[in-house]
């Protein structure tokens, strides 16, 4: 009984290595893009101080000035718990349309992604240990 549980386990282990590895890499390539998107969000704007001044059902009021202009802007809500309102952030913004605010979501730019990576490593660690196991 142990034999053929050892012999199926050795034909499917080439299957699984694969796997993990293909997984590992698909994780860590969907981290590395939520990183891209998030700065390329913001490559090229300007960045000016604002302040929380309200908040929405899923979304933060921030009200920034820019050109002697005041602005509004409905960013992200990166936590449960509300910043205080008062609360500075950094709003980036485009000089030929300041009124378009835009913030880094700091969840999809600094959480997602290590767990992501964290997942993605944890896999090719896997394979490479049957790897090395097999070898």
């Amino acid at each position: 009984m142990d034999r053929i549980r050892l012999r199926q386990r050795l034909a499917n282990a080439p299957k699984l290595v694969l796997l993990c590895i293909a997984v590992g890499c698909l994780l860590l390539s969907i981290a590395a893009a939520l990183i891209g998107w998030q700065w390329l969000r913001v490559a090229g704007l300007h960045s000016v101080s604002g302040r929380v001044t309200g908040y929405g059902p899923n979304y933060t009021v921030v009200q920034y000035q820019v050109a002697g202009g005041t602005h509004e802007m409905r960013g992200p809500l990166d936590s449960k718990s509300r910043p205080p309102i008062g609360t500075p952030t950094t709003v980036y913004y485009s000089e030929t349309d300041p009124s378009q605010g835009r913030a880094i979501n700091w969840l999809l730019l600094g959480v997602f992604p290590c767990v992501l990576s964290c997942a993605g490593f944890v896999f090719l660690r896997a394979a490479g240990k049957e790897i090395r196991r097999a070898g």
